[in-house]
């Protein structure tokens, strides 16, 4: 009995264990040993790595640009490097810009990994004032980048106002060419604080054209530093230019614009 028994059991097993396997194979564990599990196990993690998924990243660099000051009818040109810091193969393109700002040369890009592509871009102002847009690159998440520059007539960045000389007593003089940058209207803007702003230089004057009195040089920078004026402590001296600024070669005692809302004293 108990020879047959072993035979019976032996016969049983060799049976039983293509089954088992099938069902270990399959997700069921039995209590089999830990050889059968462990092999399932590296089939599963083979089988998760086995993909390699692309992954494309854009960066751009710089983040902004800043063309500063361009004379009106002149250009400028300065690039963005855009590079795949991901893995696969990046494509995409470079858009979003209107005038004055443009692109120069090719603007799209197919880049494996780590390559680079330059894009141009060219600031050609045709009017004064501050301009800004956005450039627009796409693939992998895609960025926008700031673009922005400032314009003048082509005089150079420095513009001179008009003297305020009206009658000519010579040609080509003030008077005769009345060359400059026109005033506005109004020149000046009473701000209410016992302030008044220029509306030619932005410069910021006491409205009291006499504050403190006659004093020497030395005794009105002291003077500046306790004056409090309009909810304002940071005034200064102002410099020999910027009181020229303030006059108006047609008038007299005092040769300031008229109207004008200063109260006392003269220039």
């Amino acid at each position: 009995m108990r020879k047959t028994t072993v035979i019976f059991g032996l016969l049983l097993g060799l049976m039983l264990t293509p089954f088992l396997s099938d069902l270990a194979c399959a997700g069921f564990g039995f209590g089999l040993p830990g050889v059968i599990k462990e092999r399932v196990k590296k089939l599963d993690k083979v089988e998760g790595t086995g993909q390699v998924t692309d992954n494309p990243t854009i960066q751009v660099t710089p983040n902004s640009l800043n063309f500063g000051t361009v004379d009106v009818g002149n250009f400028k040109d300065l690039t963005f490097t855009v590079k795949n810091i991901g893995t696969g193969t990046l494509s995409g393109s470079a858009s979003g810009l209107a005038a004055p700002f443009s692109y120069v040369g090719s603007i799209s890009y197919s880049l494996g990994a780590d390559q680079i592509k330059t894009i141009t871009v060219r600031f050609s102002p045709a009017t004064d004032g501050y301009c800004s847009d956005y450039a627009e690159f796409s693939g992998g998440g895609g960025v926008n980048c700031k673009i922005e520059g400032t314009t003048n007539n082509g005089q150079g960045t420095v513009q001179l106002p008009k003297t305020g000389q009206t009658t000519s007593y010579a040609t080509g003089d003030d008077g005769d060419l009345e060359r400059g940058v026109a005033w506005p209207s109004p020149r000046f803007t009473d701000n209410g604080n016992g302030t008044v702003t220029d509306n030619l230089t932005g410069l910021m004057w006491t409205k009291d054209a006499n504050l403190g009195g006659t004093m020497n040089w030395q005794n009105a920078l002291t003077y500046m530093t306790t004056l409090n004026v309009g909810g304002y402590i940071d005034w200064r001296l102002p410099n020999l230019k910027e009181l020229r600024s303030l006059m108006d070669c047609s008038q007299s005692n005092p040769a300031l614009p008229n109207p004008n809302p200063f109260t006392t004293g003269g220039v």
